[in-house]
């Protein structure tokens, strides 16, 4: 999952997926703006099959908590 997430951040980004590190955050990549976060938001629900609520959205700005959110997720579906 976390290469998934990667990728379609990267994507989103218009970056490298190599030059996104497992810990990256909004505030590490000048690329994530607000206007590209809304984007990811969209491409990840879409992806993943969720509906994020506004609070979660503007929670979402790392790789980490991406990953941990749609993960919990996951786990919650099985």
């Amino acid at each position: 999952m976390s290469d998934r997430i990667r990728t379609i951040v990267a994507d989103v980004l218009g970056v490298a997926a190599t030059k996104l590190p497992p810990e990256a955050s909004q505030s590490d990549v000048p690329e994530w703006t607000s206007l590209n976060h809304l984007r990811l938001i969209t491409e990840l629900e879409s992806a993943f099959g969720v509906e994020l609520t506004m609070d979660e959205a503007l929670a979402l700005t790392s790789l980490p908590r991406i990953r941990e959110r749609l993960e919990r997720d996951q786990h919650d579906a099985r």
